[in-house]
């Protein structure tokens, strides 16, 4: 195995999985059509969890092998998958999969209940069952309608598409959450107080589900952005460094014309960080639309990596967002000089929403081309950028691979970095009347 990916070119598709780099969805046994989230597990293996087809079907989590199939060791029946059946939870909608201190993981996601909702945190055992230590059951409900605490209310996210003046149809957005070595879990969503009252919000929650009040002495903390002139703000992204303190990604709004990004961090404590940037968020201001959609960092030196996008002028396709920061809230001069980058090699537009860091400094970045509707402009982007934020030639001959099938319209929803390969997951949609309709999935895996 080893000696036949040692022959394919970084940023190429990997023909030792599934023959081709590419496993379509559905597949047989599991009528989910989209796999939503993806995570790295030992031996080369990897977990694919996606909705199941129908309402209140649930969702199943597959365990993939090396090359691409099923793993048989895995699940209860030893098919290698497991079915977690959700019979009051309508509309569900996967935001992310991420590994638990015990070898397990945890899926975040949305129901709805009419044109409220709640978000769902269920916890699984490395074997797929559920981990009943969390609210006793496996599974936690957080009411939209009571987000921290009574008059704290979230807005349920439009987790497909959603339809444009025009027509189009937009692609997705995302809640973030993380667990903290100690078992404790970190997510951020956001609340409305009142009208034109939206923040972003941090929530910890105990191992066992229940409110963490050493957090802010709350159970959550609400971001202010002390400082920072803005009407409002939200929180799109979050990462926990190994010592517990949290960073914390999103957007800020101060007029049509006044509008930004921010990354601030959180103590253990749920205070906001006075190591970092003073105790202040860093900002980055544009005068047209500018969001972050993910965030990471770096175990080794705690370099923070965020991405997303920003146009440059109303009506002009968005260019992708890259920004290097320090540990201390610096902007990183290695990485373009010390200045957000702002990348546009394909004409249609294009934006990041995934981004993970390698071993030797390089950024892997996922996202999308287009203007951020499900329209025939939109398709899977995949970029390695050196340290310095050079595109890096070794990856694929351009330090691009972009992922485009005739006919059909690629919407990526998660990618992660497992060894020496990539792995980026997404819907497939055909173009129909009235809109868009999605037929299925994708699953790539490049060689890095």
């Amino acid at each position: 195995m080893g000696q036949q990916q040692g022959i394919v070119r970084a940023g190429a598709l990997d023909p030792t999985f599934n023959k081709t780099g590419i496993l379509k969805f559905p597949i047989p046994a599991i009528s989910g059509f989209v796999p939503s989230a993806v995570l790295p597990q030992p031996e080369e293996k990897l977990l694919v969890a996606l909705p199941l087809a129908g309402n209140s079907a649930g969702y199943a989590v597959a365990r993939l092998k090396a090359d691409g199939a099923l793993d048989e060791q895995f699940g209860v029946d030893k098919h290698g998958f497991v079915f977690v059946p959700l019979d009051t939870v309508k509309a569900l909608h996967i935001f992310g999969i991420s590994a638990t201190a015990k070898g397990g993981w945890l899926i975040v996601g949305q129901g709805m209940t009419g044109p409220t909702g709640y978000l769902l945190i269920i916890r699984h055992l490395p074997d797929g069952q559920l981990d009943k230590s969390l609210n006793g059951t496996g599974i936690l409900f957080i009411p939209y309608g009571d987000f921290g605490k009574s008059g704290h209310n979230a807005f349920a996210v439009s987790p497909g598409s959603r339809v444009a003046t025009d027509g189009a149809q937009q692609t997705s957005a995302s809640i973030s959450v993380a667990e903290q070595a100690d078992g404790k879990i970190v997510l951020v969503s956001n609340i409305s107080q009142g009208f034109d009252k939206l923040k972003g919000i941090v929530l910890r929650r105990n191992s066992d589900g229940s409110r963490d009040t050493s957090f802010n002495g709350q159970g959550f903390a609400i971001l202010e952005l002390e400082g920072v002139p803005h009407q409002w703000n939200s929180a799109s992204s979050v990462a926990v460094q190994a010592d517990g303190r949290i960073l914390v990604g999103g957007s800020l709004f101060n007029g049509l014309e006044d509008q930004g990004v921010f990354v601030v961090r959180f103590n253990a404590a749920g205070k906001v960080d006075a190591d970092f940037n003073n105790g202040r968020a860093v900002i980055l201001s544009n005068s047209s639309e500018i969001r972050l959609d993910a965030i990471t960092v770096s175990p080794d030196d705690g370099r923070i990596v965020a991405v997303g996008r920003a146009r440059p002028a109303r009506g002009v396709p968005p260019k992708a967002l890259t920004v290097v920061l320090n540990a201390s809230g610096s902007f990183n001069l290695v990485f373009n000089s010390g200045r957000p980058l702002y990348s546009d090699f394909v004409s249609e537009g294009l934006y990041w929403l995934r981004c993970a860091i390698e071993e030797d400094g390089s950024i892997i970045v996922a996202g999308n081309t287009g203007i951020g509707f499900v329209t025939e402009t939109l398709s899977s982007v995949t970029a390695r950028f050196r340290p310095d934020g050079v595109l890096d030639p070794k990856f694929n001959g351009t330090g691009f691979n972009r992922y485009d099938e005739p006919l059909l319209i690629e919407d990526t929803t998660d990618m992660v970095l497992h060894g020496r390969r990539v792995f980026v997951c997404g819907a497939l949609s055909v173009d129909a009347e009235p809109w868009p309709q999605v037929e299925g999935g994708f699953l790539l895996c490049y060689s890095a």
